[in-house]
Formats: structure tokens, C-alpha cells, sequence
């Protein structure tokens, strides 16, 4: 049976990641009652690029060469924004806001979404990088998270953000809707929408680049 999160509209679900004795707080992901999904890293590394690619079965490939993005404050509210998906905006297609306020259009509305589709990739960068945190479940609001166990090693650990339209009337989520392997399956039912998505999040890892550490969130875009 897949153990699936009913996680309520609105709702954060945190991510965070073993550091030794410590545990710190990586990203939050949300899915409001709009339809919006909004990511939001934490990562307040300085080494930060910019690259175009695609995505080829689940798998980001680059089509140009990272580019460090320069004028960086040092303020990680500033210079790190959120990765969002906006199908309630009021125009024929979703808006992607990155890094720096650069906008957008990704080929993915979440409104018009017919099948198992990945929508975003955040490669991890070295744990120093994240806010000290532990998970807090007894306080309102942080009953819903996962902790990645060390997943650094030989290579750079990377997450995947996979979401699938299920029918709201129907518990039973049909096999081509599941990607097997990930360690979050949340179900969430937007009041906007008229139907409920599966939210659903795998880990693995990739080669370290020539350019080293890197913090990336990516999305597939027009």
C-alpha cells in the first residue's frame, strides 16, 4: 500500500536534512487552494547560477553553460525567491517567478495537467548552506515533513518535485499516476481545482559539475 500524506491546501510540508547530530531545514514546499505550488529553498549560498536546458524524461539536461548570476546581497529573501506556479493569475498561461525576480513561462498549468509530470528539480548544496533546524510536529503546522538521512556523499544529492492529476471522488490512485521510489507522497485537494493532485518527491544523485557546489532550483519552461 503507498503511504500516501493527506496534506490540507495551505499547508507547508518541510524538508530537511541530516547534518551529523543536526538537522537542518532545506526547503518548504506548499500547494495553496488556488492551485498555486509555491517551493521555497533556504539555501543562502553565495555560488549561484543561472543555466538553460531540458527536461528529458525527469532528467534536467543543459543547454548552455552555467552562468554565476552577479549582484547578490547577501539577502537570502532578496536573492533566493521561491519557485511558484501560478494558475490562478488571470491570464492564459502560468507565471514562474526565480531567482532575482526573473520571470518565467513554464509549459506546465497545473490546472490543464493530464498526467504524471515533473515540475521542478532542486540540486542540494553542501549542508552549511542551510539553517540549523529541527522538525517541530507538537507545534501547529509542523506535523508535516521528512528528513533526509545523509544524503551527501560521492555525489551531489538532488530532489524532484513530480505532480499527477487523481480524481477527488476516487481514494484509489491508479498506477500511472505514482512514480515508484520517492520518499513524499502528499495528496492535496485545491479548492479551485476541480480535480485533487498527488504531489510526489524522489531523491537521487548526480555527478558533481566542473563548476562544483551549486545551488539550483529549476523548472521546465516555455
Amino acid at each position: 500500500m503507498l503511504p500516501v500524506h493527506d496534506l490540507p491546501a495551505d499547508n507547508l510540508f518541510r524538508l530537511y536534512v541530516k547534518d551529523g547530530e543536526r538537522t537542518r531545514i532545506m526547503l518548504w514546499f506548499r500547494c495553496s487552494n488556488n492551485g498555486d505550488l509555491v517551493t521555497r529553498a533556504f539555501s543562502n549560498g553565495r555560488n549561484l547560477f543561472e543555466v538553460m536546458g531540458n527536461f528529458d524524461h525527469g532528467r534536467f539536461q543543459p543547454t548552455t553553460a552555467p552562468e554565476k548570476i552577479d549582484g547578490l546581497s547577501g539577502n537570502d529573501v532578496a536573492d533566493h525567491l521561491h519557485l511558484t506556479f501560478h494558475p490562478s493569475i488571470k491570464k492564459p498561461t502560468p507565471v514562474l517567478n526565480g531567482i532575482k525576480r526573473r520571470t518565467n513561462i513554464p509549459r506546465i498549468d497545473l490546472r490543464t495537467l493530464d498526467r504524471l509530470q515533473q515540475v521542478a528539480t532542486h540540486l542540494l548544496a553542501s549542508p552549511k548552506h542551510y539553517p540549523v533546524e529541527a522538525p517541530k510536529p507538537e507545534k501547529p503546522g509542523g506535523q508535516y515533513h521528512a528528513v533526509l538521512e545523509n544524503p551527501y556523499g560521492p555525489q551531489q544529492p538532488r530532489i524532484t518535485f513530480w505532480v499527477a492529476p487523481i480524481q477527488r471522488s476516487v481514494m484509489q490512485v491508479a498506477e500511472r499516476d505514482v512514480l515508484p521510489g520517492c520518499f513524499i507522497y502528499a495528496r492535496v485537494s485545491p479548492k479551485s481545482l476541480g480535480h485533487d493532485l498527488l504531489l510526489q518527491v524522489q531523491q537521487d544523485t548526480m555527478p558533481y559539475s566542473e563548476y562544483g557546489d551549486m545551488h539550483i532550483l529549476a523548472a521546465p519552461i516555455v
